[in-house]
């Protein structure tokens, strides 16, 4: 038995590397192996995990079809130098190993700044201010939601029991039900008074009630911002404004004050600077007294954009005719670029997360499967768009 499967394994390996040996029309054979090898590992090691693919589309089979779609030999060696050099793909234990780091790295060292600046304890003194009350009633008055399924509220739940957070203060989701909000704040209120008990406190005014403090909004990536905010036509739009205009609502769920974090696990230069941009715009036009935070833990810096400069020869690909206008519609022209050959508001990124291929990053990586032109990792839409 495991002769056939290991001859079945070696029979596949052989049509692959054959595939891959006519398309880039390889003569040298020692090269042809050398180069297989290198794909084989990059595809055991990660792509293989992009979630899109099907038995027999793996990676491989899916880079052959891919390069075979351009015309001349001199365009398919581009294209594969390109993926094998400048390729970002997240697979899913770098990204749960980001989530791993939201508490301890980001969350912890807030509270503690927090708690050391309401008390006038120098914060140095970690100890001290750990074991502080007030830490302890700030840490239950913090309310965690989901932004996204890439968020990873579960796993971040699960991971995070051993830190004393009630279920009833993580939510797989912004949109909170009243019921759930009712349920949240009479567990909330059992929590504190438990905290509080048989002590003599003389607790900070700012703590001193049974409402939610801290928000923090978790989510995994993004590269323009504008799904967080945005200014469509004069009015702001995106999921921070929608969760103000909802914080405004609930007087009695929040402290009169509350601080919002938005923590990414995953962001570029272009969308932290979108999101800090309109974020002020936005608080200075509206009658609501909050505090924004944004945390990114993998920042994506401007130098990884795909640019003429580093990468002229694929950019004369990818501005030339491989390129279907059918994948624009109304939703990609909101990010205010002509076209999405450098992805949704010329994001310009070769980035691939193992779920999905996002649309910020250039649409020859991600083409939908019914446009002409092929996607090396084919993204699944979030929107409904008529498929013209």
């Amino acid at each position: 038995m495991k002769e056939n499967l290991m001859w079945g394994i070696n029979i596949k390996d052989t049509i692959a590397k054959n595939l891959l040996k006519r398309t880039l029309n390889l003569k040298d054979t020692p090269n042809i192996t050398e180069q297989f090898k290198l794909i084989q590992a990059l595809a055991s090691y990660k792509y293989d995990e992009y979630q899109q693919f099907f038995p027999g589309m793996r990676f491989i089979e899916s880079f052959v079809l891919w390069l075979d779609q351009f015309e001349e030999d001199n365009e398919k060696k581009v294209a594969y130098e390109f993926i094998k050099d400048r390729l970002i793909f997240i697979s899913n234990n770098e990204i749960k190993h980001l989530v791993s780091n939201v508490y301890p790295d980001i969350i912890v060292p807030f509270m503690i700044k927090y708690v050391s600046e309401l008390n006038d304890i120098p914060s140095y003194l970690i100890n001290k201010i750990t074991k502080n009350t007030d830490f302890k009633i700030l840490k239950r008055k913090s309310l965690f939601l989901g932004l996204s399924d890439g968020a990873r509220i579960g796993f971040f739940r699960r991971l995070n029991k051993i830190n004393d957070l009630s279920h009833e203060q993580i939510w797989l989701s912004y949109d909170l039900s009243d019921d759930k909000k009712i349920d949240m704040k009479e567990k909330l209120k059992e929590d504190l008074i438990k905290i509080k008990k048989d002590k003599n406190l003389n607790l900070n005014k700012e703590l001193n009630d049974n409402r939610f403090k801290l928000i923090y909004l978790l989510d995994d990536f993004s590269a323009s911002g504008t799904s967080f905010i945005r200014k469509d036509n004069g009015e702001y739009k995106g999921k921070i404004q929608r969760i103000i205009e909802s914080l405004k609502k609930d007087n009695e769920f929040f402290s009169n004050k509350i601080t919002i974090i938005l923590i990414l696990y995953i962001a570029s230069e272009q969308a932290i600077q979108q999101i800090e941009t309109y974020t002020k715009e936005y608080e200075k036009e509206i009658n609501f007294n909050f505090d924004f935070k944004l945390f990114t833990i993998q920042k994506i810096y401007k130098d990884y954009k795909v640019n003429k400069q580093s990468d002229g020869n694929f950019c004369k690909i990818i501005d030339g005719k491989y390129y279907d206008e059918k994948v624009e519609d109304e939703h990609t022209n909101m990010g205010g670029a002509d076209n999405m050959r450098y992805g949704f508001a010329k994001c310009s990124l070769p980035v691939v997360l193992n779920h999905n291929c996002p649309n910020n990053s250039i649409f020859l990586l991600w083409s939908y499967d019914y446009l002409k032109t092929r996607g090396l990792f084919p993204r699944i839409q979030r929107h409904g768009s008529v498929r013209k």
